[in-house]
């Protein structure tokens, strides 16, 4: 079903964002952050672990046949400005999006194994993206006026990206199993965090 193969998507990111904060991980210490800073990062890829298991039943109760796990292939050793680039872009911006998207499923999907599943996600995914936030001021007090500035752009067009989708269509179905947005509400919900988190 369309909702099954929604949530193997899904799974598939959060497979990758395990990766993502073991590597993240390695560089924060590598750029000599905080031991609570790279502690936490290992926390969350642990979470992701568990939110790979729990979507990727989501899928498979809907109807999906799961790939294979493939290993993404690892970067290569990258400055500080394109770690923090990268965390202002995917972690500042997207992350904290769908952690908002996985609260709004929470409460609104007719299926309740859904919003079971996307409550206890979105708690998690709203640490990480604290997280996030902190990585980025953690950054900014590492580098310069042009560094800081880089990263405004990073999240600028990140979230210009996501404005551009915001009214894209969304099926009944995915509207109401897996209990996605609709485009009207998506458009309000990246109002609100441009408002209250995005400034």
């Amino acid at each position: 079903s369309e909702t099954g193969a929604w949530f193997a998507n899904l799974a598939e990111l959060e497979e990758a964002s395990v990766y993502a904060f073991v590597m993240l991980a390695k560089e924060l210490k590598r750029f000599g952050a905080s031991p609570g800073l790279v502690a936490r990062c290992l926390a969350a890829a642990a979470d992701e672990v568990r939110h790979a298991q729990l979507v990727s039943a989501l899928a498979e109760r809907f109807g999906a046949k799961l790939s294979p796990n493939v290993i993404p292939d690892l970067p290569r050793d990258r400055n500080l400005l394109e770690v923090a680039a990268e965390n202002a872009r995917e972690g500042c911006v997207r992350e904290t999006y769908g952690a908002l998207v996985a609260v709004w499923q929470s409460k609104h999907s007719k299926d309740s194994v859904v919003r079971e599943v996307m409550s206890r996600i979105a708690i998690d995914e709203s640490r990480h993206a604290e997280l996030s936030a902190d990585i980025d001021a953690w950054a900014r007090s590492c580098l310069d006026e042009s560094g800081s500035a880089a990263l405004d752009q990073e999240r600028r067009h990140a979230l210009q990206e996501l404005c551009e989708g915001a009214e894209n269509h969304v099926s009944d179905e995915l509207v109401g199993l897996a209990g996605l947005p609709n485009p009207s509400s998506n458009v309000a919900l990246l109002e609100a965090a441009r408002t209250h988190v995005w400034t």
